[in-house]
């Protein structure tokens, strides 16, 4: 028995923003289409009557190219506009959204450092999981793989500026006919003793 059926919904969202700015733009870039990542997930949620928003977390990171101390602002700022941005559109209380940030991604470029292959990855490698200040690992990196620093600064680095959101919301109870539906469209939203009493409703060996 759940006493309390609490469930959640996760994103990644890729907004965009002009060099040091943390205002969003929702035109500029691909940013209509990540902003609506986000509004559809919390829409769809919203729009389900058997179940309530209770908490919203935002998690912004900034990718390792640039100041640490300026990235360590630029990813506090930007995931506060999109906090202020969620504000605005919906009615949540703002106490009832969290932020976090993190000024650097070195877990996501490790992360995508290990998908690779190329001759010298385990000395890159050796930098990125380091123990050296991050702007000390950015210098390196340019200083001794000048090239595979340009790859990364075109493509890697766009994908490790992003905002991770969870949206935590509870579900009310279910009748046994209210859970025959709910199984149909939306299972997850049942709990292991509301699917046992389900099934103890259908016919041994059926499908």
């Amino acid at each position: 028995v759940e006493g309390l059926k609490t469930r959640t919904e996760k994103g990644c969202a890729f907004i965009d923003f002009p060099v040091n700015d943390a205002i969003i733009h929702e035109t500029y870039s691909n940013n209509a289409t990540e902003l609506n990542k986000i509004t559809q997930t919390i829409d769809a949620i919203r729009n389900d009557s058997n179940v309530t928003i209770t908490h919203i977390s935002i998690h912004g990171y900034a990718s390792p190219d640039g100041p640490y101390q300026l990235n360590e602002r630029l990813s506090r700022e930007r995931t506060q506009a999109l906090k202020e941005y969620v504000c605005r559109l919906y009615t949540f209380n703002p106490t009832d959204i969290h932020t976090s940030h993190t000024p650097e991604d070195w877990e996501g470029f490790e992360a995508l450092l290990t998908d690779t292959t190329f001759q010298r990855k385990e000395a890159v490698m050796k930098i990125v999981t380091g123990n050296l200040h991050p702007d000390r690992k950015e210098e390196k990196l340019k200083k001794q793989f000048p090239a595979f620093y340009r790859f990364v600064l075109e493509h890697w680095f766009t994908l490790l500026r992003h905002s991770d959101y969870t949206i935590e919301y509870r579900v009310r109870p279910f009748s046994v006919e209210e859970s025959r539906n709910v199984f149909a469209t939306n299972p997850k939203n049942l709990s292991l003793e509301e699917m046992f009493r389900l099934a103890l409703t259908c016919t041994p060996g059926s499908e």
